[in-house]
């Protein structure tokens, strides 16, 4: 009897210590609110307490009562229209009355046209709109000029427009400029700024001339429309021959493209410049060239200075040249995007480390020019630096010429089936008057060991971009005999692929020989796939359909051993 009587009165005990006491109220002050101005809608906060109060001020002074000792938070819920709230209004209270002037400040409404330095124009028609659509005013003013209006009795938090009208001649038409009158204003005058910007005729250079070339110009650099010149059309221009064009654009900054790309160039990505209106200086606009740095040097300093260098696309030749010791690979063979090879030519009593280097041109101009590097060593037998003099050494290669026999050839390197001697753009023999040259060529389709593809669809355009052939790979090769002349170009593109191997993305240019007495063959080469490996899911079900059965299992006979373990002592007990 006696633990449910302690336990009773100890839960009396908790309940009476845990008693809510009613806090005595705070001593109170007096605060005396004094305002500029009647009808302003003020919220009082107690920031420390739970404390507030609303009043509307309908005499510039309202007395109210506060707890001493607080900060009260004082927010203008709403002001008569052309005044504002200068700064947050938050006071200590003390114990005494206090006395508090609202800072509240009528603002005005001033706008002013801006433009570049010595920008001068006069005319501007502007007109100012409310939220409902009703004008609150209308004037006119020149660039740089301030218009003041004190009297729009404007609310603060609205939102206005500004509408132009008319605009001088060789000035941009603005459009229409929306801005909200912000709720606090520091200052008592409440600053609108519009930009005027005036049209310039301006004289501009585009390199390579001499192309059939497009110029569009844009003001953001991400933004896909383009600009609109005075009369409110696309601004495209076209340079004449010598590459030299006016445009009438706005002051400001731009950012340009061109529409194509002529061959040996990268492609012109939305460069940017500033179109001055008062400079003198000749714009210019230049898409850069595609150029390839090679140098050459032999470990210990010596060798030929002069080293003819091939260079191919595809196994295709595309150009050769001389390099004296560094050189530079240009030219209208050369394209962004395409993967080229570059090889020197063998040299007696030296042997180049890297016989070859493959080098993609980049889709977009790169920040420094390409840069291919060959290293040369000497093989045994090599003469010293300074070796015979060069008289000497002519004497003995003349004496090696004469005592060669005349049917026996010099072996001449070979690299992917073409042969120093073509490289070197040898003069070819020539034919009888009879013998016409071959006006067709072969193309045929491999894996990378060389068995023909069957099943893929082929394309040759011609440089007009005219379809002359179209046709399904077999085992042998195809004869493109028709609309085929010496010395014309056409190009090769894979339309589709053979199933389990890649596609052939760039197209291989090919120039039809002017001489040639044999049809040339074209290979194109396909990579084989690579065939996707299955990841198999972390959500995977197979894990639980093969953990969850055993659990089971294992937990069956541990069940049926409990209860048949109890039920044996209960009967025990019994």
């Amino acid at each position: 009897m006696k633990k449910p009587f302690i336990l009773f009165a100890c839960c009396l005990f908790i309940q009476a210590a845990c008693w809510p006491v009613k806090a005595a109220d705070p001593e109170e002050t007096c605060l005396r609110l004094i305002s500029p101005v009647r009808g302003i809608h003020l919220r009082i906060t107690d920031t420390e307490s739970e404390w507030e109060r609303e009043i509307v001020m309908n005499d510039t002074e309202e007395e109210i009562t506060f707890p001493a000792g607080h900060t009260a938070l004082i927010e203008a819920e709403q002001l008569p229209p052309g005044w504002a709230a200068g700064s947050e209004m938050k006071y200590p209270v003390g114990y005494e009355e206090e006395r508090i002037e609202l800072p509240l400040h009528p603002f005005s409404l001033a706008f002013q046209l801006s433009g570049p330095d010595r920008c001068e124009g006069d005319g501007f028609r502007i007109e100012l709109y409310d939220e409902a659509g009703s004008r609150l005013a209308a004037w006119q003013s020149s660039v740089h000029e301030k218009k003041v209006f004190h009297d729009l009795k404007i609310p603060s938090g609205s939102r206005l427009r500004i509408h132009y009208t008319a605009v001088p001649d060789g000035f941009h038409q603005p459009d229409d400029e929306v801005f909200t009158v912000p709720e606090t204003i520091a200052d008592e005058e409440f600053i609108i700024v519009s930009e005027a910007l005036p049209y310039a005729v301006r004289k501009i250079r585009y390199e390579p001339v001499d192309t059939e070339q497009k110029i569009t110009f844009y003001r953001d650099e991400e933004d896909e429309e383009a600009c609109l010149d005075e009369n409110g059309e696309k601004a495209v221009y076209e340079p004449a021959q010598d590459g030299t064009f006016e445009a009438s654009l706005m002051h400001g900054d731009y950012y340009v493209s061109a529409e194509t790309t002529p061959d040996g160039y990268y492609p012109l990505k939305r460069k940017a410049f500033l179109f001055d209106l008062y400079s003198d200086e000749e714009l210019l606009i230049c898409q850069q060239p595609i150029r390839i740095n090679v140098q050459t040097v032999c470990e210990d300093g010596s060798g030929p200075t002069e080293i003819p260098v091939y260079v191919y696309h595809d196994d295709s030749f595309l150009q050769e040249e001389v390099i004296h010791e560094e050189g530079v690979i240009g030219g209208e063979e050369l394209k962004s995007g395409m993967e080229i090879t570059i090889v020197p030519e063998a040299m007696d009593g030296y042997e180049w480390l890297d016989s070859a280097q493959t080098i993609l041109i980049p889709e977009t101009a790169p920040d420094e020019d390409l840069t291919v590097r060959f290293t040369c060593t000497k093989t045994a037998g090599q003469p010293l630096p300074y070796g015979p003099s060069e008289a000497a050494a002519e004497e003995e290669k003349k004496e090696e010429e004469e005592d060669k026999p005349a049917e026996k050839e010099e072996a001449l390197p070979v690299y992917r089936g073409y042969e120093a001697s073509v490289l070197r753009r040898m003069e070819p023999e020539k034919t009888p008057a009879e013998a016409s040259p071959v006006r067709s060529f072969c193309v045929v389709l491999q894996d990378e060991k060389g068995h023909p593809l069957s099943g893929a669809v082929l394309r040759v355009d011609n440089a007009e971009g005219e379809t002359i052939a179209q046709w399904v790979s077999s085992n042998d090769a195809k004869r493109i005999s028709e609309h085929v002349e010496p010395g014309e170009t056409y190009l090769i593109s894979q339309q589709t692929a053979v199933s389990g191997y890649e596609k052939m993305e760039l197209r291989i240019s090919f120039t039809m020989p002017k001489d040639a007495q044999s049809e040339p063959t074209i290979t194109i080469k396909n990579k084989a796939a690579e065939k996707a490996v299955p990841i198999r899911s972390e959500k995977d079900g197979s894990l639980f359909s093969a953990v969850i059965p055993a659990a089971i299992s294992a937990a069956l006979p541990a069940v049926w051993y409990f209860l048949r373990k109890k039920k044996k002592g209960m009967k025990q007990v019994s």
